[in-house]
C-alpha cells in the first residue's frame, strides 16, 4: 500500500501582479490562468498546471498585503500521452476582484510512505516494513531554448509594446497610464500579447519599471536615442552576449552587452 503526503513549507512558485478589469487569460510556465469572475463579493478563477510531485495551492494578496488561500471548487487531473498529468481546479477567494493585487502559485513536495508486505488475508499476522521516502522540489529542467525563434519573434513584440503604449497616450491625450495591465498590445498580424508576457520578457533602463519611463519619451526629438526597454529573452537565449533594445521612436536596434550596460548606467532623459 502506498501513500503521498503533502508535510513540508510551501514555497513560491510563481507570483503576478493583478489587474482586476484588465486581466485574461494567460499561460505562465506551466501554470495557465483564465478568465476570473465575481459573485457576490467572492472571486473565482479558473486555473490549469503541468506541476508535477507536489501539492500546488493558490494565494490571493490583497490590497493590505494579506494573503488569502483559496478554496478550490472541484478539480482533477486528466493524462496527456499517458504519462503527463493535467490539473484542472477554480481556485476560490473570500475577497471581491478589486481588493486582489497579485496572485501567488506556491507548491510542496509530497513524502511517499510505502507499507509492504501487508496481509490481505484475515487472521494472517505478518511483519510489516514501512519505507519513507522524503520528497524534495529539485529545481525544475530548463528546456532548450529555440535561438534562432526568439531572434526572429524579438522585434516584433518590442514593436508591439511601443505602438501599444502610443497608442494608449495618444487615446488618453498623452496622460501616462496608472496601471501596466490597461494597456494592450497587437502584433503587426493583430495577434494580441498578455501585458504578463512583457512583465516576463524585457527589461527597463529606469529604476522604476514601467513607472520610470514617460510620455516624451516616445514624441521627443530625443527619441531615437532614447532606450526604451531590452529584450531578456533574447539575452538569455544568446547567453549575456547581446539583445535587441527598443527606442523611443519605434526602432530596433541590436547591442552588445557592454553597450547595454553602457545604456543602463546613462540615466534616462
Amino acid at each position: 500500500m502506498k501513500v503521498e503526503l503533502a508535510m513540508d513549507h510551501w514555497q513560491d512558485h510563481l507570483t503576478l501582479p493583478f489587474k482586476p478589469r484588465s486581466w485574461s487569460s494567460c499561460s505562465i510556465g506551466e501554470v495557465t490562468f483564465f478568465q476570473p469572475y465575481e459573485r457576490d463579493g467572492r472571486t473565482w478563477m479558473p486555473i490549469v498546471h503541468l506541476l508535477q510531485d507536489c501539492d500546488v495551492r493558490i494565494i490571493a494578496i490583497d490590497v493590505n498585503d494579506v494573503e488569502h488561500a483559496s478554496a478550490d471548487q472541484g478539480g482533477g487531473k486528466m493524462y496527456m500521452d499517458g504519462s503527463t498529468a493535467v490539473s484542472h481546479r477554480t481556485a476560490e477567494f473570500d475577497l471581491p476582484l478589486d481588493d486582489i493585487t497579485r496572485i501567488r502559485v506556491q507548491k510542496r513536495p509530497y513524502t511517499r510512505i510505502e507499507f509492504k508486505n501487508v496481509s490481505v488475508v484475515p487472521g494472517r499476522s505478518q511483519k510489516i516494513e514501512i519505507v519513507t521516502t522524503e520528497a524534495l522540489l529539485l529545481p525544475e529542467p530548463k528546456r532548450p531554448v529555440d535561438v534562432a525563434a526568439v531572434r526572429e519573434q524579438s522585434p516584433q513584440f518590442l514593436k508591439a509594446f511601443q505602438a501599444g503604449v502610443k497608442r494608449y497616450l495618444k487615446y488618453n491625450g498623452w496622460d501616462w497610464p496608472k496601471q501596466f495591465g490597461s494597456v494592450s498590445f497587437k502584433l503587426d498580424d493583430g495577434r494580441d500579447v498578455q501585458p504578463t508576457y512583457f512583465i516576463a520578457s524585457v527589461g527597463y533602463f529606469g529604476p522604476h519599471g514601467f513607472q520610470s519611463l514617460r510620455p516624451e519619451y516616445f514624441r521627443s526629438p530625443m527619441a531615437s536615442r532614447t532606450p526604451i526597454v531590452y529584450c531578456k529573452r533574447l539575452l538569455e537565449a544568446e547567453k549575456g552576449k547581446g539583445t535587441n533594445v527598443l527606442f523611443g521612436d519605434g526602432h530596433v536596434k541590436w547591442v552588445t552587452a557592454g553597450e547595454l550596460n553602457r545604456l543602463k548606467e546613462t540615466a534616462l532623459p
